[in-house]
């Protein structure tokens, strides 16, 4: 290959990568609203980190696509349920103050886990080809979705919301591994 040759297929190639990177933060924006909602609901540094470390992640994986675009979306749309279960358990006059709740905040945070949780592994199921990225990448997202919502809780309302996530989807992952052998 001469060396015009070869300049020419690595321009090429970036201008490739460059154009699936915009398309992937274009469809990355999707996180804009549920960062709006938290940074109204929630405001401070915690909430910032979250939704930083949420972007790159949605990005990322949009960027790289397959299972782990498909992933992304599922993700966003599981991780949802946690992402508003607190601030719905406390509209409804349960009140958190100062990061001490009563207990039907954890209920909530750890129930909405297990539902993201159920929504990653029944996805996760019908995906061909084999769901470890799949489930990995969209409990990532999920994590981190419903971790802004969690976060009213501090840190147990996060790991509780994480523990129920886990809890309801690792059996697929295990029955997948077992199956793949």
């Amino acid at each position: 290959m001469a060396p015009s040759d070869l300049a020419f297929e690595q321009r090429a190639r970036r201008a490739y990568e460059l154009g699936r990177l915009r398309s992937a933060a274009v469809r990355g924006l999707v996180v804009v609203p549920v960062a709006a909602l938290m940074l109204w609901m929630h405001p401070g540094a915690q909430a910032l980190a979250l939704l930083g470390a949420l972007a790159v992640a949605v990005v990322a994986l949009l960027w790289r696509g397959q299972a782990y675009g498909r992933a992304a979306t599922t993700g966003l749309l599981a991780g949802a349920v946690p992402l508003v279960a607190p601030t719905l358990v406390r509209s409804g006059g349960h009140c958190c103050i100062a990061g001490l709740c009563t207990t039907i905040c954890m209920v909530a945070c750890v129930g909405a886990g297990l539902c993201a949780g159920a929504v990653v592994a029944v996805r996760a199921r019908n995906e061909e080809g084999g769901h470890g990225p799949f489930m990995v990448s969209a409990a990532l997202v999920a994590g981190l979705t419903g971790a802004l919502g969690c976060a009213i809780m501090g840190a147990a309302g996060i790991l509780g919301m994480l523990a129920g996530l886990l809890v309801a989807s690792i059996p697929v992952a295990v029955r997948g591994a077992l199956a793949s052998r």
